[in-house]
């Protein structure tokens, strides 16, 4: 807290020279303090580009403009204080500048790192797909014994997906087609925004030798994307082959978490 007091007392030009020269000195040598002082340089510049109504000139113009009009004032309190503030705020408008520049180049040469809950959200949202009822279907011959899941395919086709997980969860032990039922109720904690429980059952059926192995990994690696799992959404993603549309998907992710 501290620190933050004098970074701001140091950049609002409040600070004896000799306090100032100690804070520089301290950048020079520290870089995490170097840090701090160059993220509250960029807030304070936001702020003020954000509050301002007239341009920086304007506002120094101005103040010189009333300086020189009433020049009987120069001694007192508030026009020295107007004549220090065009002075520090010279001063620092430039570093500012800079500074902002700087991060903006390391923001886009990837050295500061995109956020990662914004933009794999966004990335999700624009790939994530409902997939529709790969699961089995009642036949005449199977009772609700041999088929004790078939509620829940109902409840998923209805897009109920809490009942569907619901009814799942219940029934898992008992049906004879629990990697397909894993299948959709990972779809659904996905759709619930469950990631944890998602990840779990759509792992089981990802690594395993069915046919919905591959469809499972593509909703594995969207799953590992949306929590900010980069490196194994990027490793799923590389694994995606077919069909063609899928693999053009899977090359957004790959590309994306380079």
């Amino acid at each position: 807290m501290k620190n933050d007091i004098d970074i701001a007392k140091y950049l609002e030009g409040e600070m004896s020279e000799e306090e100032m020269i100690e804070i520089e000195v301290r950048c020079l040598y520290d870089s995490d303090f170097r840090k701090e002082v160059q993220t509250m340089e960029l807030l304070m510049a936001g702020i003020k580009e954000s509050a301002k109504e007239t341009t920086l000139d304007e506002k120094l113009q101005r103040l010189e403009s009333y300086a020189q009009k009433n020049p009987e004032d120069s001694g007192t309190h508030d026009t020295q204080k107007a004549h220090s503030r065009i002075s520090l705020t010279r001063r620092l408008f430039l570093p500012l500048s800079i500074a902002a520049s700087i991060v903006l180049v390391l923001f886009v040469t990837g050295i500061i790192p995109h956020s990662d809950n914004t933009s794999n959200e966004q990335l999700y949202a624009d790939l994530f797909e409902v997939p529709p009822n790969y699961g089995p279907r009642q036949t005449r011959g199977n009772s609700k014994a041999d088929f004790p899941t078939e509620d829940a395919y109902q409840a998923y086709d209805a897009q109920n997906y809490q009942l569907a997980a619901t009814i799942f969860e219940e029934n898992l032990d008992e049906s004879p087609y629990k990697t397909s039922d894993l299948f959709h109720l990972g779809i659904c904690y996905l759709i619930l925004e469950d990631w944890d429980q998602a990840i779990e059952v759509l792992d089981e059926v990802a690594f395993s030798e069915v046919n919905l192995a591959d469809e499972a990994k593509w909703y594995l690696a969207l799953a590992y994307l949306r929590t900010g799992h980069d490196k194994m959404a990027h490793d799923l993603s590389e694994q995606i082959i077919l069909p063609q549309e899928r693999r053009e998907k899977a090359r957004e992710i790959h590309e994306f978490l380079q």
